[in-house]
């Protein structure tokens, strides 16, 4: 475990544990990769900042429920009930 103490992501983690163990060096991220992240990202939805300050969704978490939004709102209604945040990017009802 101290060979990946401290590595902050997919790419860092692969490279260290390929190192440490010749064996890993054709790991690659793949569909079981992905199963595995949304499943890590279900049991832990939210994580601190590197500042430290604070939790927030993680990007993955945000993106399902754009995605099952769209599944279930019409882009007429979208459109008539919301606009885009120019300071955010999100989306945010019309006043």
């Amino acid at each position: 475990m101290q060979t990946i103490k401290g590595v902050r992501s997919g790419k860092e983690l692969l490279k260290k544990a390929a190192n440490s163990i010749p064996q890993l060096s054709d790991i690659s991220k793949g569909e079981e990769w992905g199963r595995i992240l949304m499943n890590y990202a279900s049991k832990y939805p939210r994580y601190k900042l590197k500042t430290g300050a604070s939790e927030v969704d993680r990007p993955i978490k945000e993106i399902v429920n754009i995605l099952l939004m769209c599944m279930s709102v019409s882009y007429k209604t979208t459109r008539d009930e919301y606009k885009v945040s120019s300071e955010t990017g999100q989306l945010v009802e019309r006043k």
